[in-house]
């Protein structure tokens, strides 16, 4: 169990260099909640302000003229483009935790062979002769 901890606190050390980066990548997944619960939010606007005679939500309200009759024909076009604004925003959400979890997984790998790499390369040949492979 020692063993276990004390690898696991080397690894960590290790790590060290890339933990902005890890940290990073934990808080861009967080905003996969609040992307998530954006999805729903189009079905919403067309039951209660389309079918039903809730008012259109302010934030939308302030992309149109003042007196502007919102019809049940806009507010499915409007809750149309909020569903592919949504799906365009989560898939670039999924893309740079894509693109950064890999880049990190990459260069720890990098490390990590590199290290062991030297680490070989400083033991005398009679040692691997004596070891083998």
């Amino acid at each position: 169990m020692k063993n276990t901890f004390v690898l696991i606190k080397r690894i960590l050390l290790l790590a060290k260099l890339f933990w902005p980066h890890i940290a990073g990548l934990f808080f861009l997944s967080l905003l996969a909640t609040p992307i998530a619960l954006l999805k729903p939010f189009a079905l919403k606007l067309v039951i209660d302000s389309g079918f039903g005679s809730a008012p259109v939500p302010g934030f939308i309200k302030m992309f149109f003229p003042g007196n502007f009759q919102f019809t049940f024909n806009t507010i499915a076009i409007i809750a149309a483009s909020l569903i592919i604004i949504i799906a365009i925003i989560d898939n670039i959400q999924v893309f740079i935790i894509w693109v950064i979890g890999t880049w990190v997984g990459e260069k720890l790998v990098l490390n990590f062979r590199t290290l062991v790499f030297n680490h070989i390369q400083r033991l005398s040949l009679s040692y691997h002769d004596r070891k083998g492979t």
